[in-house]
């Protein structure tokens, strides 16, 4: 399924300005998102008006967003919120700058109990190599609350 910028809200919870995603197309296990990152977007204002660069928390919080979607729809919970429980080590490799294109991809690899593992990664460019890669574990709260009853 794909879905453009707005449509993009009925999939995850997450809303402007955290949510830039303008594209999303979801597929059994993986997701696939880019964001083209023009000079007026928000943050470019503030992020170092003289030298602008996406933010990497910004960056970060995008590539879960698109996990999110993935772990929405396997487990069919559109209308919850998962918890990031850990995340991989971080080590970016480049900037983010006005006028780039981010392709971000998640991959869920396994769903037990509470824990959602998987990978993200973000590509510059259409560049081969990720500019930034992590694993990542999210859980659903009502999959946790039912555990604990």
């Amino acid at each position: 399924m794909k879905f453009l910028s707005d449509e993009i809200t009925t999939v995850i919870p997450s809303r402007y300005p955290m949510m830039i995603l303008d594209s999303l197309e979801i597929n059994e296990d993986k997701a696939v998102a880019e964001i083209n990152l023009s000079k007026d977007i928000w943050f470019f204002k503030c992020h170092y008006p003289d030298q602008p660069m996406m933010p990497l928390m910004l960056l970060m919080e995008s590539m879960t967003q698109v996990f999110m979607a993935v772990l929405l729809q396997k487990a069919n919970k559109k209308d919850e919120i998962p918890l990031i429980y850990s995340l991989g080590e971080v080590h970016p490799k480049g900037m983010l700058l006005p006028g780039d294109k981010v392709k971000l991809e998640a991959e869920l690899k396994s769903f037990k109990r509470v824990f959602a593992k998987g990978i993200c990664r973000a590509y510059k460019n259409d560049e081969e190599e990720p500019i930034l890669q992590f694993n990542i574990v999210d859980i659903l709260p009502s999959i946790v609350s039912k555990i604990e009853d």
